[in-house]
């Protein structure tokens, strides 16, 4: 037998089933602040690493590489997935026919972080007369708890953070930048509701008009030639211009802010329990 010491009245206390047994009275739990504030560390940056070397791996994730140890905690982990993201680049087509390049800095971002990008003209067959970039996001909600259809649920729940409109006719490339706000909610998924944020690019261009039967289709020119000779050519832009509009949406990440300062706007999180 191993005798344990204790400051703590020990106490005899009877019970139907034995005759009288010994009971060491437990500390008093801590308040729900301080078991909060446990909870809240969990996605605190500064960590203690014992023998990180030693407990080093890698794996393979769809950017490439990326090295992790194993005692990391969540914001680690998040800060590791920011800082290694790499650049995108897509494509923009109307019915096949390219409209511009996009190119992102990175896809995986942070709550104050801004999206910075580039869309380049040069090369396309279609000119673009204006365009406009939002960042926005939407709630999705699971069918089976949700009270209206998806679309309606899209819609209710949309909403814009940021946006750039530019009238880029005569440019060749077009630089952005988007912040995301401080005060935003990072995107999250759970059984019932998922977060999203994307890039909404709506674009203002050029009709392409065929001619005669057979011939390629041309865009009609938006400047008229007044006065050209070997020293200067004058031009004079259309009164009036066909356009269309078209818009893509291209998905991105967003998490929570470096170090918890989100948190500290907020506060520290809650915890509740839940009862029938």
């Amino acid at each position: 037998d191993k005798l344990v010491k204790s400051s703590a009245p020990v106490k005899a206390a009877t019970s139907p089933d034995s005759e009288a047994s010994t009971t060491i009275p437990k500390s008093p739990s801590p308040p729900n602040t301080e078991i909060t504030r446990r909870e809240s560390d969990v996605y605190d940056e500064n960590g203690q690493d014992d023998n990180e070397e030693n407990r080093r791996g890698t794996y393979i994730t769809k950017e490439g590489f990326m090295e992790y140890t194993a005692e990391k905690n969540c914001a680690q982990i998040v800060s590791d997935v920011v800082r290694t993201g790499h650049k995108a680049m897509y494509d923009i087509c109307k019915s096949n026919v390219r409209v511009a390049y996009l190119h992102l800095m990175k896809i995986t971002h942070r709550l104050g972080e801004p999206i910075m990008g580039m869309l380049n003209f040069q090369g396309c067959d279609i000119p673009t007369y204006h365009i406009n970039i939002t960042l926005e996001s939407y709630e999705e909600i699971e069918q089976s708890i949700a009270l209206k259809s998806p679309q309606q649920n899209k819609k209710l729940t949309r909403k814009i953070h940021s946006e750039h409109h530019e009238f880029c006719l005569n440019s060749q490339r077009v630089a952005f930048s988007l912040p995301i706000p401080m005060m935003a909610t990072p995107d999250f998924h759970t059984t019932g509701v998922k977060l999203n944020y994307f890039l909404r690019f709506e674009f203002l261009t050029g009709v392409q008009q065929s001619t005669r039967t057979g011939s390629p289709k041309e865009v009609a020119p938006s400047y008229l030639p007044i006065n050209v000779d070997e020293r200067h050519k004058h031009y004079q832009a259309v009164q009036e211009v066909d356009i269309s509009s078209f818009d893509c949406t291209i998905p991105i990440k967003v998490y929570g802010a470096s170090g918890g300062v989100d948190r500290g706007m907020y506060g520290w999180s809650s915890s509740f329990v839940v009862t029938d």
